[in-house]
């Protein structure tokens, strides 16, 4: 049974009126580097979890896949939470071996974008985004990383809200038929590298996932960028529901996906995982089911992350640390 780690994207700074796309602030880069240990800690417990319930004396738990929602806030995310620990638990053979500068794809997929409410959740358009990270490293405010920008077309806005009747489309369709075996197009570049990373390939899973989210999106692709000061799109809430039922159907319509790490938003997080709240810098672990028409995910545990990894947390400390160095 499939499984995905969710981590929520660190606090951003406080947009101004007319800020979008707002970076994480001093708080959230904190947040953010400390969801590296968080992460590997729940993976520690899954593995132990594994070792008992199956009787596996070394565990098979591993990730395949990075996902990460194309917000600024959300990319620094995902570079901190895998600096060190993403060597880690990303899935390869045992002929295969990472080095210091190796680090994990994150394919950026507008599906997971935060739902539009103020102009801080207005995107970057691609190749601006770019220019944007690199300037980033330069401050120190994003950890050397690798990125997928294969989703995001140039001179599109990504951003922008879907209609309900628009996502409503993609779930009546027969997600089997929307399987294939290449991807359809490779706009952007990859892999896009920040500051000093190694690449690691893609696993079959990962690619599969990718192909399966631009197939299943292209109808919510190409849209243009609005004209300056333009009224801001706001996404209703039925649109945000239908839209984490999207990202259930990509992960369930994947050939050959198993796990996977995915960077997104406290309110795209809450919905698609249907718990009360969800807070920036939040690590949750969580079972996928594909059972046909009962297609949903199954948190782990009842406690939040601060509260049940702290356990794991003292227990990996020593070999967390061991990776900070080799990072």
């Amino acid at each position: 049974m499939p499984c995905v780690c969710l981590l929520s994207s660190g606090r951003r700074r406080e947009a101004g009126v007319s800020e979008s796309d707002a970076p994480l602030s001093s708080e959230g880069e904190t947040q953010a580097q400390k969801m590296d240990l968080m992460l590997y800690s729940l993976i520690s417990q899954i593995h132990e979890c594994e070792k008992e319930k199956q009787r596996r004396p070394t565990p098979s738990f591993c990730v395949e896949a990075f996902i990460s929602s194309p917000l600024t806030c959300s990319i620094q995310t995902a570079s901190f939470a895998t600096a060190a620990s993403g060597k880690w638990f990303l899935c390869k053979s045992q002929r295969e071996t990472v080095k210091r500068q190796t680090r994990v794809p994150w394919l950026l997929d507008p599906i997971l974008k935060e739902r539009t409410k103020t102009s801080a959740q207005v995107g970057t358009e691609a190749t601006e985004l770019q220019t944007k990270l690199q300037a980033l490293r330069k401050k120190g405010s994003i950890a050397s990383t690798v990125l997928d920008f294969s989703l995001l077309h140039p001179q599109h806005a990504w951003w922008l809200p879907s209609s309900p009747e628009q996502l409503l489309e993609i779930l009546k369709g027969n997600a089997a038929k929307e399987r294939t075996g290449s991807s359809s197009s490779s706009s952007g570049i990859y892999p896009f590298i920040v500051g000093k990373a190694e690449p690691w390939p893609p696993s079959i899973g990962a690619k599969s996932l990718k192909e399966t989210s631009e197939n299943m999106q292209s109808s919510l692709q190409n849209k243009s960028i609005p004209p300056p000061n333009s009224p801001l799109l706001k996404e209703s809430a039925e649109a945000l529901k239908l839209r984490t039922q999207v990202f259930i159907r990509i992960l369930c319509a994947a050939d050959n996906f198993f796990s996977g790490a995915v960077v997104s938003h406290p309110r795209f997080l809450k919905e698609l995982l249907g718990v009360g709240k969800v807070k920036p810098g939040d690590v949750n672990g969580a079972v996928l089911t594909c059972a046909e028409g009962k297609e949903h995910l199954t948190v782990l545990g009842a406690q939040g992350s601060r509260t049940s990894y702290e356990g794991a947390e003292r227990k990996s400390s020593s070999s967390s640390e061991i990776s900070d160095a080799e990072a």
